[in-house]
């Protein structure tokens, strides 16, 4: 239910920092191994390796690709989307925001 804000200065973190909880209940967050390329916004909490927000500009080199737009790996997986608590769904509006500048 809860994820780590590894950078509290980026713009998808709206002024979370430390361990947020972010789902109503217990269910499954994705997670990605982004390269050093990417803006590592929040973790799992307890694995630094597993980053389940983070993004990368437009150019950037990803790790298959390189980045034609703003891309953001966020941790919401199957449906997900339905246990979302309000700290959840500003962080998700967050990262759809910093997206689309």
């Amino acid at each position: 239910t809860q994820i780590y804000i590894t950078d509290a200065s980026h713009p998808m973190t709206i002024g979370y920092s430390g361990s947020v909880t972010i789902l109503t209940a217990s269910g499954t967050l994705s997670w990605g191994k982004p390269n050093g390329n990417a803006a590592k916004v929040a973790t799992v909490v307890g694995n630094s390796n597993r980053s389940v927000i983070y993004g990368y500009e437009s150019g950037a080199s990803m790790v298959s690709l390189t980045a034609p737009a703003r891309r953001v790996g966020f941790f919401l997986e199957d449906n997900g989307a339905v246990l979302l608590n309000t700290a959840g769904l500003n962080l998700l509006d967050a990262a759809l925001r910093w997206a689309e500048e």
